[in-house]
C-alpha cells in the first residue's frame, strides 16, 4: 500500500514540477502564429478559431497566456488518461508508469518542443494524438463501443487542428479492413471503416464553410502547392519551363527559378560549386526559404503585383503550383526520389534508426499474425503510424523535428512495455509455476 501511494505521490510531484516550469516559461510564439491570429487563408480551422474565441473573450492584450493555459490542462489530461488506458490493457507496473509519464510528457519541457508554451498547433495537436491512440486502442483492444464515438470525434477535431494528422487515416483503414476479413464483422469494422473514408469530405466541407466565412472564398486551406512543389523545384534546372505547354506556367516557373536561384536556395548552387555531398542539408536548411520565400511570397507577386497579400493572390497561387506540380516531378523523378530518401534517413536519425523501426514493425506484424498478443497489435500500429508520419512529411516538407512530435516518442513507450511485459509480468508467472 505504501509503495502504491509513493509511486502516486511521485507521479503528483512530477505533473506539478511540469505545470510550474510551463507557467513559468509563459507564452512562446512563432513565424507562423501571426497567421492562426489573423484567421488566414494559410491555416487549417481549428486551432485559428480556438485563438479567435479566446481573443473575443478575453482580449487582445493578454489571452495568449490563458491559451497556453488551458493547452497545459489538456495535455495532462492525455498524457494521464493515455497511461492510465495503457495500465489497464497491458497491466503495468506501478514502478514503470512514472517512467511512461516522463516519456510523454517530455514534450512540454524538453526545450526545441515546449508544446504548451507554443502558439501554434502543436498546443493542441499532441493532446489530439494521444487521445486519439487512447480511444482507437480502447475500441480495437477492449472493445470499447463508446471508444469508437470518442475516436471519430477527436480524430475529426485532430484533423481540422493538423491536416498532417492525414497520415493517421491509412493505418487506421489498413487495420479495420485486417480485422474485418478477419473476422467477417461488419458492424463492427466495415461500418468503422466507412466512417472513416467519409471523414476527408467532411473534412474539406468544414475547411471549405470556414474559410467561405472567413475570407468569403469557399476554398481549402490553400498552402498545398507550396508545400508539394518546393522538393521538385529544388532539383529542377532552368530548362524545365519547357515541360509545361501553358505560357502563363511557363513565365511564372522562369520566374520564381531565378529567383529561388539568386537566393542560392536551389540544387544548382551546389552543383555549380562542386559541392554536391551537401545537397540534401542544404535543401533542408532552406526549406523556409525555398517555400515560402520563393514561391509563396514571389510567386504571388508574379501573379498579383499590385496586392500580393490578398485572398486572389493566395488563391491563384495555390492552384497554380498544385497543377504544376506532378509534371516537374515526374520530369525530376531520380532526383526528387534521392532527396525523398535523404530527407526519410534524416527524418529517422540514421539508416541505423530507419532499419531498426523497420524490423520491429516486421516483427510486430509477423508476430501478432502468428500470436494475437496485445501487445504486438500495439506495436505494429505504433510502428505504421511513425512510417505513414515519416512518408507524408518527407513527401512534402523538411524533415524538422517538430513534425515527428506524434511519433518519435513511441518507441520509448514500447520499449517500457516490453520490459514490463518480459521483465516482470513473465518473471512474476515464473514464480508462480515454481
Amino acid at each position: 500500500m505504501w509503495i502504491n501511494k509513493s509511486h502516486n505521490i511521485f507521479r503528483g510531484i512530477l505533473y506539478l514540477v511540469i505545470s510550474v516550469f510551463v507557467l513559468w516559461t509563459g507564452v512562446i510564439t512563432e513565424p507562423d502564429t501571426g497567421s492562426y491570429v489573423h484567421l488566414s487563408l494559410i491555416t487549417p480551422p481549428a486551432y485559428a478559431s480556438f485563438l479567435f474565441v479566446f481573443r473575443k473573450l478575453l482580449g487582445e492584450d493578454s489571452y495568449f497566456y490563458y491559451v497556453v493555459i488551458i493547452q497545459l490542462i489538456v495535455c495532462l489530461i492525455s498524457v494521464f488518461y493515455f497511461v492510465k488506458v495503457l495500465q489497464k490493457i497491458f497491466n503495468i507496473r506501478k514502478g514503470l508508469l512514472i517512467f511512461l509519464d516522463i516519456i510523454l510528457l517530455s514534450p512540454l519541457f524538453i526545450t526545441e518542443y515546449l508544446v504548451s508554451n507554443r502558439i501554434t498547433t502543436e498546443g493542441l495537436g499532441y493532446s489530439c494524438f494521444l487521445l486519439i491512440l487512447t480511444f482507437f486502442f480502447r475500441y480495437m483492444i477492449e472493445n470499447h463501443k463508446r471508444s469508437l464515438w470518442y475516436f471519430l470525434v477527436i480524430l475529426f477535431i485532430g484533423l481540422l487542428v493538423r491536416t498532417q494528422f492525414f497520415f493517421l487515416l491509412p493505418v487506421i483503414a489498413v487495420v479495420l479492413i485486417y480485422f474485418w476479413f478477419r473476422t467477417k464483422d461488419f458492424k463492427r469494422f466495415g461500418m468503422s471503416l466507412l466512417m472513416i473514408f467519409m471523414l476527408p469530405i467532411l473534412i474539406s466541407l468544414v475547411d471549405r464553410t470556414y474559410h467561405y466565412v472567413v475570407t468569403g472564398y469557399f476554398v481549402n486551406t490553400s498552402n498545398t502547392g507550396v508545400q508539394i512543389v518546393s522538393m521538385p523545384m529544388f532539383v529542377a534546372d532552368v530548362g524545365d519551363y519547357k515541360i509545361y505547354d501553358d505560357t502563363k506556367k511557363q513565365e511564372y516557373f522562369k520566374y520564381v527559378y531565378k529567383k529561388a536561384v539568386d537566393r542560392k536556395v536551389t540544387k544548382e548552387f551546389y552543383v555549380s560549386n562542386k559541392l554536391n555531398d551537401n545537397e540534401y542539408r542544404h535543401f533542408h536548411d532552406n526549406y523556409a526559404h525555398l517555400s515560402f520565400g520563393v514561391l509563396s511570397l514571389k510567386g504571388r507577386e508574379f501573379l498579383n503585383p499590385d496586392n500580393p497579400e490578398s485572398h486572389e493572390a493566395i488563391i491563384e497561387n495555390n492552384k497554380l503550383l498544385v497543377s504544376m506540380w506532378l509534371p516537374l516531378f515526374y520530369d525530376n523523378f531520380s532526383e526528387c526520389i534521392r532527396l525523398f530518401y535523404n530527407n526519410i534517413i534524416h527524418a529517422f536519425g540514421g539508416f541505423h534508426m530507419l532499419f531498426l523501426h523497420l524490423l520491429i514493425l516486421i516483427s510486430s506484424i509477423t508476430l501478432y499474425i502468428k500470436y494475437e498478443r496485445d501487445i504486438t497489435l500495439f506495436s505494429s500500429i505504433l510502428m505504421l503510424y511513425v512510417f505513414c508520419n515519416v512518408l507524408l512529411v518527407c513527401l512534402v516538407e523538411h524533415s524538422i523535428s517538430r513534425f515527428f512530435l506524434y511519433s518519435n516518442w513511441m518507441l520509448p513507450v514500447l520499449f517500457v512495455l516490453l520490459i514490463n511485459k518480459y521483465a516482470f509480468v513473465n518473471k512474476k508467472n515464473s514464480i508462480k509455476a515454481d
